[in-house]
């Protein structure tokens, strides 16, 4: 006669089965949690990204307001807007970067963001020379603009800060590359030139008030760099 099978040892039937089911379920879980894991990390990588976007938007999109208002200290103390020193090195009662002049401080670009750079600013010369932004003050020779400007900037975020400005994302192309190292002339006047932002110019609105954005980021050219400009002065 067979004897019966001892307390705690198994019979050849079904030998490891019980021990193989259960490592299988653990590695199910080990792997859904591991893949779930995944996926919340990448979801948080991506929010944190996301985030980080939108505070140098914000940054980018303050800064020339903030230099509008040391422009209005200055001349508010009698300086006249060509003699308005925007060099972040210059010290003095004209300097918008010293605590002399318009008391701002300069601030660079967020790090990583631009291939040439710094903020640069154009304004209006004692002789009358300058660059316009189309459909912004006026259009005639003595309605050049002040404005300021990052150059180089990545497509996606050019589109970034034409959403946040409530602009179609897709950055206009300038059909006549802007020249932003020789003014326009004296007599010059806003035109499809080398001295004017004229691809978000609009028709003057039936109020008389003309809906030509201050801002926005277009393309320099067919094959030139996304450029940012934020008006500073209209004339």
């Amino acid at each position: 006669m067979l004897n019966a099978p001892q307390d705690g040892i198994a019979d050849d039937t079904g030998t490891g089965q019980p021990s193989a089911t259960a490592f299988l379920v653990l590695l199910m879980v080990v792997m859904v949690a591991g893949g779930l894991y995944f996926f919340y990390d990448r979801l948080q990588t991506r929010a944190l990204a996301e985030e980080n976007s939108r505070l140098v938007v914000t940054q980018v999109m303050q800064f020339p307001a903030v230099v509008r208002s040391g422009m209005v200290r200055l001349q508010a103390d009698g300086v006249p807007l060509d003699k308005i020193d925007f060099s972040p090195e210059s010290k003095g009662a004209r300097a918008v970067f010293h605590a002399k002049g318009g008391g701002v401080r300069y601030q660079m670009p967020p790090e990583g963001l631009l291939q040439d750079g710094r903020w640069r600013f154009k304004t209006v010369t004692a002789a009358g020379e300058g660059w316009f932004i189309a459909g912004i003050g006026s259009d005639e020779a003595g309605g050049k603009d002040v404005f300021a400007y990052l150059q180089g900037l990545p497509r996606e975020f050019c589109e970034r800060l034409n959403q946040s400005l409530g602009l179609p994302a897709m950055p206009k192309v300038e059909s006549v590359m802007i020249d932003l190292a020789t003014a326009g002339a004296a007599d010059g006047t806003a035109g499809l030139n080398a001295w004017t932002f004229a691809a978000n110019s609009r028709p003057s609105g039936a109020d008389g008030k003309t809906p030509t954005p201050p801002a926005a980021c277009v393309k320099n050219g067919n094959e030139g760099m996304y450029i940012f400009y934020h008006l500073l002065v209209a004339q």
